[in-house]
């Protein structure tokens, strides 16, 4: 039994030698595989990241708009509030005395509680007939009222309040506390306002994205930008909705936490990300091995793979990884060291070789 075992650890190093590794588990490709890659696979550029070459992959602001994606520039605040078709108004009529038609003011008057404008633009109230209040205010609203009334009640008073407006308000949905409509009515109203008066985002805001769709554009800017610039003003009609834009991004391989993690601003580098991963697993990880997968577009507008590699065994690595840019959908990949991975590959043989010797001891 003596004999077995050197020739069980000889037949584990000529297996080791052979390629053993590339047997033994692990979360992705080895250094070699990536650094080296076969002729049938996939093309991708290798970048080695040093001072003299982190200045194309610098951290920017991942929150500003894209493209063709901003609001041009601030819309001004639409003119004061006219009464449209759709509207609902309260209509409330005194006389003077009593007897008349309509109730005195000490009684309260005669109220109308619910009086639609039509598609004409006009109300039809008893006495006055339909009467034209479109295009006005809601004074001038009673002045026309009245007017109609004329010679019909003795000295009519006219109040008139605006129950709803359908057309004088805008629509604010999606990722907000409570969607639905925000009137205009009461003065000029903004984007940021409309999304605070439907209770803000169910986000928070470097999550989210805004949309304005408007007669004649559509127009999507960041939530945190809106913030930062003077407000931009929205007119009736418009619909405000509110997405998410989570930026997310991968760490795997030997690192404390891989997995799937959320962007927590819009400047985020490269060592960033490894800190939100909880940092290199001391027990595994190559430190000169740290990659950064990343598609960007070419001049065709296809993906074009790229690969970042770090070393980060060297001090001034460090500094790099602070100023390399961490990019939405970007993967960082750690390798495992290769005595880790020999320990991998050495430790069910060592255990059964024991346990061999235990059960024949």
């Amino acid at each position: 039994m003596l004999e077995t075992f050197p020739r069980s650890a000889m037949l584990a190093a000529i297996l080791l030698s052979v390629g053993g590794c590339s047997i033994t588990p692990r979360s992705g490709p080895t250094a070699s595989a990536i650094t080296s890659p076969s002729a049938d696979e996939a093309s991708y550029e290798l970048v080695e990241l040093t001072p003299a070459t982190l200045g194309a992959f610098l951290v920017s602001d991942t929150t500003a708009p894209r493209t063709g994606a901003g609001f041009g520039r601030a819309r001004a605040p639409s003119s004061g509030f006219s009464i449209g078709p759709g509207d609902t108004l309260r209509v409330v009529i005194f006389e003077r005395s009593d007897g008349g038609t309509f109730g005195t003011t000490a009684t309260g008057g005669t109220a109308f509680q619910a009086v639609r404008v039509d598609d004409r633009g006009t109300v039809t109230l008893p006495y006055a007939g339909r009467v034209r209040v479109a295009g006005g205010d809601l004074q001038r609203a009673s002045e026309a009222i009245r007017g109609a009334l004329a010679g019909r009640v003795v000295d009519p008073q006219v109040h008139v309040e605006l129950v709803s407006s359908p057309g004088q308000s805008v629509l604010v949905s999606g990722e907000v506390k409570t969607p639905g409509r925000v009137t205009t009515a009461e003065g000029p109203l903004s984007v940021v306002d409309a999304v605070a008066r439907s209770g803000g985002p169910t986000a928070p805001a470097r999550s989210v994205d805004v949309t304005v769709y408007t007669a004649g554009s559509t127009q999507r800017m960041p939530y945190a930008r809106l913030l930062e610039q003077p407000p931009i003003y929205l007119s009736r009609g418009d619909t405000v909705i509110v997405e998410t834009n989570a930026k997310r991004f991968t760490v795997a391989g030997a690192v404390s936490r891989p997995g799937l993690h959320e962007m927590v601003s819009g400047r985020m580098s490269m060592l960033d990300g490894l800190g939100v991963a909880g940092g290199l697993d001391d027990n595994s990880a190559s430190p000169g091995n740290v990659f950064l997968f990343r598609l960007r577009p070419g001049l065709d507008g296809t993906p074009r793979p790229l690969v970042l590699r770090l070393d980060l065994a060297k001090a001034e690595s460090m500094f790099v990884a602070q100023r390399v840019g961490l990019l939405p959908d970007d993967a960082i990949y750690v390798t495992n060291a290769p005595v880790y991975e020999i320990g991998k590959f050495l430790t069910p043989i060592v255990r059964a070789l024991a346990f061999g010797r235990l059960v024949g001891g």
